[in-house]
């Protein structure tokens, strides 16, 4: 199948085919070129193979020398390049030397042909390089090495060839081994290595076992001639230069001497080396005897690089640059490995190529080519892809960024606020760092640069705050506060440290010579404190100390430090100080003789360096006593004191000798000291240092003021000491806040002192406000002697840090936040004013003039401290909406601050979005990872409070805003917008949901109907419930569910329910929402049992039980009727007023009236039982809730209709539950009528609804009168009660009211339709059951309504109803108006004009023309039905037949033709009539042709239950048609379902009874068999016991023998047992058994003389004859036998009488020649006479077994009882086969049965009648061949075996001599045998399950056989009962005829 690329798409790898294509033609261009040069180069042609080299290295190809493999994209082209570079530097080198072995003899000392040997060498590495595995090309190398001199080189290739063959031995590749189990290549090199370690003396290498295995071997004469790759080569080398000059004498290096102690830093950095450096300072000084050696360090750090390499040039192959021939030799002989590489000249060495460490890359060489074996990389591939993280899930592009932004300035434009645009967030793929941002947005670039260029350092600080100092900590009185503040300026000032800067360089100084670890301490000290200098002793003019300063700074000024090494110099300081000490007070010595000696001008930059680096120990050692004077204060301990006193002294003393090494510095002209900033660094310090020791402020203050007028008198620009803690910077602004500090001290300090332990918060509230905010304060006051005021003050706040006004913003909460005062507006007033400095730093001076790195500190620092302060300003607003009224300045002020955080959390939102789709990267540090967490928790949080002060701000608006629209909805949609930008990102479930419940309350107040979708979604992030609409798009936001409470249930309730009623009720059992309601319940909980609930309950129930009054029915149509409850209140009465148990029991109900009948099976009941439970849930508590009492009465009557849908067992068995459960119904639709009237509303949703009510109500009155309920619901007789007589008659019993009769009943049902038809003129259902009930109450009273009202009814139906119920032709009102019509114009009710004018209404009616009398009305009603029945292809709908049927027999006349003659003379017979005939063959149609099974369908619209009356009432009239056809055999296969179909008949007994009185009637009929024969035979002839038993046992053997099957009596008196074996179920039939006793008298009739008379001849020939051999009876006269045989009546004649046994008579000539001979059948009957002439003779003989009975015996009579046993057991059972039968034997069994019936002749097809009866015997068989037997009656299953046997029989035995008979025997015994085979599983009749009519039994049994016989096409069908909006299930076609018992059977009218 093609694919189709669409033109505008292109895919992701078409770029990577172009490539491949045209590496592809490249490669086939070189290798062109390189089988040019390979085939020159074999010719000896060299200047064509130089040419053809050149020409190659100048291909396309060599361009992608590192291309591939060093990126990662290793494709098959770049492989295939790879390959033909290493062939082609392979070969090249090759060629260079096969030329120079061309050139016999090779000059080595000439520089072309070193130049040569070079190139080739090189060209051996470049190939190497590709494929390092190749052991013959490390051989080659290591030659030529030889050649150079370079034992070095050698040796590391032919340690090579050991390594490859190593990795290759392990890969498991198979090779030949040679000596020592080495491999060739292997054993060469090994030779060569030892050759090579003997003469370099490596004596080490030598006495391993590997060298010492072959140490002493000879190598063979093959292998020798091996050992040199090039023998024109060996033993020759390029002669090196020798030097002229020897070393003579070698001084001491100290660096090398063995005695040195080594010191081991972990970590290439600063703070590494000074921390080793100081614990081994320590572990010196605690050593009591060391040896002077061991204090000299070595120190020793891990590899590294201070500054990145540098690219070397590019150089191509053919242009070679000459290099120096001279190489350098040391003493061995061998040349540097260093040297040795220079020698080779440098070939595309770019920095893709660059070599790259095998540590760090696996071993891989310049190409990026694995120099592992294949086994080692595959398993280091493996691991390494095991370990890589699955890629990102890419998150769809944002296509509406802007959609938050443009509605947020919508809402806030008119508060003058704007988000701006949601591109300018964006961070670029390149171009940020040079993009033009006006100031206000800085901080949106920094943050973008820190978000690209993370590291762990900008992690710390927001995770820990690393480098923040805490100003609550810090906030102490005294020099405290100026510490303090002076820590408000940031250490960020300057670049950070990078701490490895310098280090080598560093390590190289200090290597040269051997240091102490002090002398090293103070050199590092030295490197970090002192600046850059030129020391004119060194001669060499360059800088020196230089590794960090620069530029006439050294890092103390230049550089931020870390907080680490900050504290690590502090610490080395103290600890060198004594040295320190010395060393610049030796300095001073020493300048000071210098300068007597060589003046002024001997001042050199290294002197001012040693200086500025004195001046700089001073301010830390200033900075360290500022820090304990802070401890002091806090700590108060001698320890502490001792400490301080100690540190203050050292500064003193430090203060003096900076100030004397100052002094030393050359003056002007006028003596003065240059005003420099060394020297504004050591006044300031002074400055600083007097706080401490002197009390008096106003000296400090004087100090202050004249550092502040000396620096603004001179002008100097501000000097920043961004390491120290006390003086960060120099300046007169900086002077100036000294001063103001100074000034406002005490005020402070008060102020800090109060909010210590907040003794007093009144003091503070009222401080604070005076100075934080003098406008919503009152004066300030001053106090008694208190010298500050208001102004200084404002003026020393205006000039302070963000981070100090901050903290007295937080002083202020916590006085507002105290017990005493507990203010939350105040407290929330101050938290927004926090935010407000916070953010306002973003744009202060001190924020944009300050570089880089300080900036992102800033900012760092304000998001740890906005995360802090928003959560808990959330928190406090969220709590009480109260806190929030708040002045409109503060909260548009905080708005302001609140867009500036959005701004800035988006801009990490967007950069997120564009890492997950790869358009750059993210960092993968774990600080990162933690810092983005906060970052979205905050960005939830901003939102949160910002939409909370909107909304503050815009309700309580008074019209100043002008606002575009409603509050709400601006509210709600721009929740809505936040809720998708944040849900999109899956942000919305942060933190801890307080966005989700925001807006869930938000949504749920506003109660907007425009807002339900964002409610549903936002209810589905919060607890997985989906409540919305399929049309809805609710998003997969990944939340985790939120615990479901029961609050959160009944806050949602009403949105639920409002939500469930936008959904048909059909609909909800299988939404999404029905969870969410099964939720609600669970949490709500059901109504629970208490007093009030019990009494309620109590009450309903009591009413459901009781009767139905006919003036309650009445009183409900004005409202009239409740019940008295008690009131219910709590959660559960709340949640069912709102409906929620309703909406509940309605689901459950819906799911089995809603659903198909027809797509359904047999529902449980726990459905139905869940509904009542709701329903009377809401009935306890709102007891006038008419729906509910509605739903509940549909409940009642769908469990009524469920019992009667699939089996008529309970309308057959239980019959009271029945009756009770419609009670029950019928009283809920009255209650509910009543409360409907008085409470319902007048919309058009609820007329329906009421419509419906009073339909269904109607309907149900008309179903309980009619079968099969019949008026049984409104009987009385379980509602009696004990009367008083008024009359004197006394207590007595009687109903309690008159019962409803079926008049009363149905009129109201008319008047409860006709009130639905009000609210629906043109609902077709309304019409016909008003029809319908109008029809049904003519029949109790004529004078009610006429027949043209009732067929206008019909009429009406007709033309509203449509064309199809679903799948089925709508065709029950067609029925129901044509049949009416035709019975009103039948008994003359209305004539067939007017009928014709209403059934012209039926589209069926058409092509008939208008009849003019009766017998032309049958016409068209018959023509009319016949349309209906052809048009339903399908065959669900039956009545037609039924009606046609009826018609053809209550009216004859109708159905005959035109040729048939008017004056046909009548049938003798009912047999003979052919309307008979017509009719039976036109209702068969119903019934299976095979089995006579019932064969209909419910249709759509049927009524419940009305199946089996069908069914029940077309089996009678079926049963009456056959008995007048005397239609024997399907009478008995219809007999014999109707026994067993006790669930598929409505009043089975009854038809059963109607049945079998017919199949016997017929069996007499057809059998000849008279009344009371048994009486003639037996009873009235003086017959006794012992005869009748000794006669009986006779005829039992002959009976059973093969040849008596041929008498066709047995076949029925088999019938007759089979029969009354159906009817032992229903006890004792005298029919049956009367019908039993006298088959069995005329079979012994019949049979009994010729067995005695040939007993009697085989006695006297002295041979019994054999029972075998006895000649069949004569057969019976032809059909129809209905006359009786004659029989002798006179009791003297009677031949079994007891005189005629007794007398001996002779026999008669007459006897003698109407005896038949045994071996022959007469050929044709004898007469009545001569019959009975014979019979006479035969029992007139004397029977020898009989002269011997005991008189007793034979005085005995014989019993009617004993006649009904001996009949019944007259066939023996069939014998069983053993069930646990082999395989072996039944295959035995089953290939002698074959033989025996190939050896028979083929019989003939039976007779039509036995035909019959056999099929259906078989096919019941078959239908039940999988039942289980093991209650089956055995004497039953004989029975039908023998019968079939009988039957079998019959047809062969007159088509076929001894062979069919034994044909017969041998089926006897086949059949025998397969009766007892299944006896454990099936009877040989068979247990038919179907119910008549149901889909299940025509499917198991008849379905193959209809449609092989009959070919009608009938399909497999179900009942179907279809519901239409909440109605019952309604009958079409059921009362159109009624069933009534009346005497024998049932009446179909």
């Amino acid at each position: 199948m093609t694919s189709f690329t669409a033109l505008n798409i292109i895919p992701d790898s078409d770029s990577d085919s172009e490539v491949d294509n045209t590496q592809e033609l490249q490669i086939e261009e070189a290798l062109k070129i390189y089988q040019k040069a390979i085939k020159a180069h074999s010719e000896s042609n060299w200047a064509e193979a130089h040419n053809a080299y050149q020409e190659l290295f100048k291909s396309e190809i060599f361009e992608y020398a590192g291309d591939g493999v060093e990126e990662g994209t290793i494709t098959p082209a770049s492989s295939s390049i790879q390959s033909i570079l290493y062939l082609a530097f392979k070969n090249h080198a090759s060629f260079l030397l096969d030329r120079l072995k061309a050139q016999q003899p090779i000059d080595l000392s000439h520089p072309d042909t070193q130049r040569s040997f070079r190139l080739a060498l090189y060209w051996f590495a470049k190939a190497l390089a590709r494929d390092s595995g190749d052991t013959s090309l490390w051989r080659n190398t290591a030659q030529i090495s030889h050649v150079f001199n370079s034992s070095r080189l050698a040796r590391f290739c032919l340690e090579s060839v050991l390594q490859v063959d190593k990795e290759v031995t392990d890969s498991g590749q198979s090779v030949v081994l040679v000596q020592g189990g080495l491999r060739p290549e292997e054993f060469l090199a090994t030779i060569k290595l030892r050759d090579l370690l003997t003469h370099l003396q490596d004596d080490a290498s030598c006495s391993t076992a590997f060298f010492q295995s072959v140490k002493n071997k000879k190598t063979k004469a093959t292998f020798a001639l091996h050992l040199d790759p090039y023998p024109w080569l060996a033993n020759k080398s390029i002669p090196v230069r020798e030097y002229v000059e020897e070393v003579e004498a070698i001084s001491y290096d100290p660096s090398k001497d063995p005695e040195r102690h080594t010191l081991h830093v972990p970590m290439r950095t600063w703070p590494a080396i000074g921390m080793a450096l100081l614990k081994r300072r320590n572990m010196v000084d605690e050593t009591p005897v060391a040896s002077e050696f061991s204090q000299y360090i070595k120190i020793d750090i891990p590899p590294g690089s201070d500054s990145p390499p540098s690219t070397p040039s590019t150089i191509t192959p053919h242009e070679t640059t000459p290099v120096s021939t001279e190489i350098a030799v040391i003493e061995d002989g061998d040349v540097q490995m260093a040297e040795a590489i220079q020698v080779i000249p440098e070939f595309h060495k770019d920095s893709s190529n660059r070599k790259r460490k095998s540590t760090s890359l696996g071993g891989v060489d310049d190409t990026g080519r694995s120099r592992l074996s294949k086994r080692v990389r595959d398993r280091e591939n493996a691991q390494a892809a095991a370990a890589i993280p699955p890629p990102p899930p890419v998150r769809p592009l944002v296509s509406s960024d802007d959609k938050l932004f443009l509605t947020a300035e919508s809402c806030f434009a008119p508060l003058g606020l704007s988000l701006g645009k949601a591109s300018s967030l964006k961070i670029r793929v390149r171009g940020d760092e040079n993009e033009a941002v006006e100031s206000k947005d800085w901080y949106l670039r920094d943050f973008k640069n820190i978000l690209r260029y993370w590291d762990d350092d900008k992690g710390n600080v927001v995770l820990y705050g690393e480098g923040i100092q805490d100003p609550k900590e810090e906030a102490t009185p005294g020099a405290a506060l100026l510490n303090m503040e002076a820590t408000t300026s940031s250490n960020s000032y300057h670049p950070l440290l990078s701490e490895g800067d310098g280090i080598r360089r560093w390590l190289k100084s200090i290597d040269k010579g051997c240091l102490h670890v002090r002398d090293l301490s103070i050199e590092w000290l030295k490197v970090l404190l002192m600046r850059e200098y030129h020391d004119p002793q060194s001669g060499s003019g360059k800088l020196q100390n230089d590794m960090l300063a620069s530029d006439g700074k050294a890092s103390w000024l230049k550089h931020s430090w870390p907080e680490p090494l900050r504290d690590l110099v502090v610490s080395t300081v103290n600890e060198c100080e004594e040295i320190l000490w010395s060393y610049f007070k030796d300095w001073e010595i020493e300048f000071k003789k210098k300068l007597d000696r060589l003046g002024i001008e001997s001042f050199t930059e290294k002197d001012f360096a040693t200086i500025e680096w004195a001046q700089t120990l001073f301010e830390i050692y200033l900075g360290d006593l500022a820090a304990s004077d802070k401890e002091r204060s806090s700590v108060d301990t001698e320890e502490v004191q001792e400490k301080w006193d100690l540190l203050r002294d050292t500064c003193r003393r430090w203060s003096y000798l900076v100030g004397d090494m100052i002094h030393c510095r050359p003056r002007d002209e006028a003596g003065e000291l240059p005003e420099d900033q060394l020297t504004y660094r050591y006044l300031w310090a002074n400055a600083v240092f007097t706080g401490f020791i002197h009390d008096s402020r106003d000296f400090v203050l004087d100090c202050f003021e004249d550092l502040k007028a000396t620096l603004a008198v001179a002008g100097q620009p501000a000097l920043e000491l961004p390491n120290s803690a006390v003086m960060p910077e120099i300046s007169a602004a900086r002077a100036e806040r000294e001063i103001s500090k100074l000034k406002t001290m005490d005020f402070f300090t008060s102020i800090f002192r109060a909010t210590t332990h907040m003794s007093n918060p009144v003091e503070v509230i009222v401080n604070l406000e005076a100075v934080l905010d003098p406008q919503s304060s009152p004066e300030y006051e001053i106090e008694d002697g208190d010298e500050t005021n208001i102004e200084e003050m404002a003026r020393f706040l205006e000039g302070s840090s963000a981070q100090f006004k901050q903290y007295l913003w937080d002083r202020l909460r916590e006085a507002y936040e105290h017990e005493e005062i507990a203010f939350p507006p105040k407290v929330l007033t101050c938290r927004l004013k926090c935010i407000d400095l916070i953010v306002s730093e973003f744009n202060s001076p001190s924020y944009v003039d300050h570089s880089e790195d300080h900036r992102q500190f800033v900012l760092l620092r304000a998001i740890r401290s906005l995360e802090i302060t928003i959560t808990e300003t959330l928190n406090l607003a969220l709590s009480d909406r109260e806190n929030l009224s708040l002045d409109n300045g503060i909260l548009l002020n905080s708005l302001q601050s609140l867009f500036c955080i959005l701004r800035l959390l988006h801009t990490y939102a967007y950069y997120e979005d564009g890492v997950m789709n790869s358009e750059y990267p993210s960092s993968d540090l774990h600080s990162y990872r933690l810092v983005v967490a906060k970052l979205r928790t905050m960005l939830v949080k901003t939102w949160c409070l910002t939409y909370l002060i909107y909304r503050e701000i815009i309700e309580n608006d008074k019209g100043e805003l002008h606002l575009t629209n409603e509050p709400q909805v601006l509210l709600g949609n721009l929740l809505r917008d936040i809720h998708d930008e944040l849900g999109l990102r899956n942000y919305c479930k942060l933190p801890n949901r307080d966005f989700l419940k925001l807006m869930q309350s938000e949504y749920l107040r506003f109660d907007n109907r425009e807002f339900d979708e964002e409610l549903a979604q936002c209810i589905q992030c919060r607890y997985h419930l989906f409540l919305g609409p399929d049309d809805w798009k609710q998003d997969d936001h990944k939340t985790e569910a939120e615990n479901f409470t029961k609050k959160t249930a009944l806050e949602i309730l009403d949105f639920v329910l409002l939500m469930a009623s936008k959904k048909k009720i059909q609909q909800l059992p299988k939404a999404d929402i029905k969870l969410a309601l099964d939720k609600m319940v669970e949490m709500i909980g059901l109504p629970k049992k208490s007093v009030k609930i019990g009494y309620n309950e109590g009450v309903l129930e009591q009413y459901l039980a009781g009767s139905i009054h006919p003036l309650k029915l009445i009183s409900s149509l004005k409202g009239l009727g409740s019940i008295s409850t008690a009131p219910i209140t709590g959660d559960q009465a709340t949640a069912a007023a709102k409906g929620l148990y309703f909406l509940m029991g309605h689901i459950h109900l819906s799911m089995i009236r809603d659903r198909s009948v027809k797509n359904r099976a047999q529902v449980k009941g726990d459905d139905l039982e869940d509904a009542l439970r709701y329903f009377k849930y809401t009935l306890m508590c709102d007891p006038d809730n008419w729906e509910a009492w509605y739903r509940l009465a549909q409940t009642y009557g769908q469990q009524v209709d469920e019992d009667m849908t699939w089996t008529a067992d309970a309308m057959n068995n239980h019959r009271h539950e029945l009756v009770i459960k419609e009670r029950k119904c019928i009283l809920s639709f009255v209650m509910a009528v009543a409360a409907s009237v008085r409470d319902s509303d007048d919309s058009e949703e609820t007329g329906k609804k009421l419509a419906n009510m009073y339909f269904e109500f109607g309907y149900r009155i008309y179903a309980s009168t009619t079968p099969p309920m019949n008026m049984e619901t409104w009987s009385m007789n379980d509602f009696c009660r004990h009367f008083s007589g008024s009359q004197g008659q006394g207590m007595y019993k009687e109903i309690a009211h008159k019962e409803v009769t079926r008049a009363i009943a149905l009129r109201f049902a008319i008047v409860l339709i006709q009130k639905a038809l009000d609210e629906d003129l043109e609902n077709w259902k309304f019409h016909y059951v008003l029809g319908k009930c109008m029809d049904k109450l003519r029949i109790e009273d004529e004078n009610t309504s006429r027949p043209a009202d009732v067929l206008k009814r019909f009429s009406l139906a007709v033309k509203c109803a449509p064309e199809k119920a679903g799948s089925e032709l709508l065709l029950e009102p067609h029925h129901k108006l044509m049949s009416k019509a035709c019975k009103y114009v039948m008994d003359d009710s209305i004539s067939p004009e007017e009928a014709y004018k209403y059934i012209s209404s039926s589209v069926y009616s058409k092509g008939t023309s208008t009849p003019t009398d009766q017998q032309s009305f049958l016409t068209v009603t018959h023509a009319t039905l016949s349309k209906m029945r052809s048009a339903d292809k399908q065959k669900w709908h039956h009545r037609m037949t039924h009606r046609i049927t009826q018609l053809m027999i209550k009216y004859p006349s109708s159905t005959k033709t035109d040729a048939e003659s008017p004056s046909a003379t009548p049938p003798a017979t009912p047999a003979q009539d052919p309307n008979l005939v017509a009719a039976t063959k036109e209702f068969s149609s119903l019934f299976t042709s095979k089995a006579s099974t019932l064969a209909i369908w419910r249709p759509e619209n049927e009524r419940p239950g009305r199946h089996f009356v069908f069914a029940s009432a077309y089996t009678l009239l079926y049963v009456s048609l056959l008995e007048k056809l005397q239609d024997r055999s399907t009478l008995e296969a219809v007999a014999k379902r109707v026994r067993k179909n006790a669930p598929g008949l409505w009043n089975h007994p009854q038809v059963w009874e109607t049945t079998y009185k017919a199949y016997v009637s017929v069996l007499r009929s057809t059998g000849g068999i008279e009344h009371k024969l048994e009486d003639k035979i037996f009873l009235s002839g003086g017959l006794t016991w012992d005869e009748f038993s000794s006669r009986s046992a006779r005829l039992e053997a002959y009976c059973n023998s093969p040849a008596a099957a041929q008498l066709p009596l047995f076949d029925l008196f088999r019938e007759v047992a089979e029969l009354r074996r159906l009817n032992l179920g229903f006890g004792v039939s005298s029919e049956i058994d009367e019908l039993l006793a006298d088959t069995y008298a005329k079979l012994y009739r019949d049979l009994m003389p010729e067995i005695m008379r040939l007993d009697g001849s085989a006695t006297v020939s002295g041979t019994a004859t054999p029972v075998e051999q006895l000649p069949p009876p004569p057969p019976p006269p032809p059909p129809p036998a209905l006359v009786p045989a004659p029989v002798l009546v006179n009791t003297s004649s009677n031949p079994m009488s007891l005189s005629n046994l007794m007398e001996s008579r002779p026999t008669t000539a007459t006897s003698t020649t109407t005896t038949t001979t045994p071996s022959k059948p007469p050929a044709a009957p004898a007469p009545a006479a001569a019959t009975a002439t014979a019979t006479a003779t035969a029992t007139s003989a004397p029977n020898p077994a009989e002269s011997d009975l005991p008189l007793r015996g034979k005085l005995t009579k014989v019993s009617h009882s004993q006649i009904i046993s001996r009949a019944s057991s007259l066939f023996k059972p069939a014998p069983t086969k053993p069930t646990a039968q082999s395989q072996k034997e039944q295959q035995s069994q089953s290939q002698s049965q074959q033989q025996s019936q190939q050896q028979s002749a083929k019989p003939s097809p039976p007779a039509s009648g036995s035909g019959t009866r056999d099929t259906a015997t078989t096919t019941t068989s078959k239908r039940n061949g999988g039942g289980s037997s093991s209650t089956r009656n055995s004497i039953g299953e004989s029975v039908t075996v023998a019968g079939a046997l009988t039957r079998e029989r019959s047809s062969l035995s007159g088509h076929g001599g001894q062979s069919m008979l034994h044909h017969g025997q041998q089926l006897q015994i086949q059949l025998l045998k397969q009766a007892s085979s299944s006896s454990a599983t099936t009877t040989a009749d068979g247990n038919e399950d179907e119910v008549m009519g149901s889909p299940e039994g025509d499917e198991q049994g008849d379905e193959g056989d209809d449609e092989a016989e009959e070919g009608d096409g009938d399909e497999e069908r179900e009942d179907g009962d279809g519901d239409d909006d909440g109605e019952e299930d309604e009958d079409a076609d059921d009362e159109e005829e009624e069933v009534e018992v009346e005497g024998e059977g049932m009446d179909v009218d």
